[in-house]
């Protein structure tokens, strides 16, 4: 399971490279889904806050 977490986190940073801020955050109709939000949101997942 780690080695196909990884796997995705390598191919997420290899698809996003090279974006700068105005492309990360241009949604494409119609989602509101954005590269950057994407992002945010696994960066999230990944380190939570540890308030248990």
């Amino acid at each position: 399971m780690i080695g196909s977490l990884e796997r995705q986190r390598r191919t997420f940073a290899w698809k996003s490279e090279g974006f700068d801020a105005a492309a990360l955050g241009r949604r494409l109709a119609p989602s509101a889904l954005t590269l950057g939000g994407l992002l945010k949101h696994l960066a999230l997942v990944e380190d939570p806050p540890a308030d248990f």
